[in-house]
């Protein structure tokens, strides 16, 4: 959200559960964007002085504007939407504020609240549970105020976005499961024309609050 005076109640407190990327990972990632220094300068460890001056800057004035909270957590692949709930129950605490968004990067990396011993990510019936998990997590959250929640998800072989083909729910992975229990579904996807033409189609594939519509070029 764009920080304006008397609006910094729009400022939403985000909590990222990472499943693949390290904290660390995703920290270089999000100092690069806030610094405007290459991302492979943080990775390689080769910021020169004034460039961690500028990141010092860029950091202290995003305390200064903004009191909400980014909070990433990285954790084990196989852990349950039971685990993110304590999760962010225990940063709640800490942070004194209540989380208004949970990422999760990526459901299919998950695994049930009832697999005692972690099911296989490529099982089918695993995931769907998974999925239902995260709904119920997505409405009773907080003793039943409930949360959003945002995931990442991979689509399968059979899509091709290099011949330009509409993005279906068939096409995401687990696709039965997770288009159930989603809300809305929406993609990115480019090709090498649309590469060379600098610009990305945007797509909505699902959402049950309005029609379909054409997607947005950006």
């Amino acid at each position: 959200d764009t920080l304006r005076a008397g609006e910094s109640s729009a400022l939403k407190n985000v909590q990222v559960i990472s499943l693949e990327m390290t904290k660390y990972q995703w920290q270089i990632r999000l100092d690069s964007r806030v610094s405007k220094i290459k991302h492979q300068l943080f990775r390689q460890a080769k910021l020169e002085n004034r460039d961690i001056k500028n990141w010092q800057e860029s950091i202290d004035k995003l305390k200064e504007e903004r009191k909400n909270f980014y909070e990433i957590t990285y954790v084990p692949k196989g852990c349950s939407a039971h685990s993110i709930e304590e999760i962010v129950m225990r940063n709640q605490e800490k942070r004194g504020k209540k989380c208004d968004l949970i990422l999760i990067d990526y459901i299919n990396l998950m695994t049930s609240n009832a697999s005692l011993k972690g099911g296989s990510f490529l099982d089918w019936k695993n995931q769907a549970e998974v999925a239902y998990d995260i709904k119920s997590l997505c409405t009773d959250f907080n003793g039943g105020e409930g949360i959003a929640i945002w995931t990442a998800n991979q689509m399968t072989d059979e899509w091709d976005s290099s011949k330009g083909n509409e993005m279906k729910t068939k096409y995401a992975k687990y696709a039965r499961a997770i288009s159930e229990v989603a809300q809305i579904i929406v993609g990115t996807s480019q090709n090498a024309d649309q590469f060379l033409e600098g610009w990305i189609k945007f797509e909505v594939v699902k959402c049950r609050d309005f029609p379909k519509i054409p997607f947005i070029k950006l």
